[in-house]
């Protein structure tokens, strides 16, 4: 449920970049500037476009390590409580 949500987002963000890149682009395009003035711009628009996928590929792979993690947590936890149980019913069954 959660990874169909972040999936989501991930593509409304996407088509969101996407849509502002291609306004973007138009804007230059037709703006009333000189080749080197538009070469600037354009090249400024697809750093700060760079800069910002960078961001969301980090803060992604952040979110990933996270989880991870979490999962190790609770499964070192889940190891632990089940060695116990059987560890209990060991006893159990050798006191009876």
């Amino acid at each position: 449920m959660a990874s169909e949500e972040r999936d989501d987002s991930m593509r409304v963000g996407t088509a969101f970049l996407q849509g502002a890149c291609a306004g973007a682009f138009l804007a230059l395009l037709f703006a009333p500037h000189t080749g080197r003035e538009f070469r600037g711009q354009l090249r400024k628009q697809a750093q700060q476009g760079r800069n910002k996928l960078q961001k969301w590929a980090d803060e992604g792979r952040e979110t990933v390590e996270d989880t991870v993690e979490k999962g190790k947590e609770v499964a070192h936890v889940a190891e632990r409580k089940i060695t116990a149980f059987k560890n209990d019913n060991q006893q159990s069954s050798e006191d009876s």
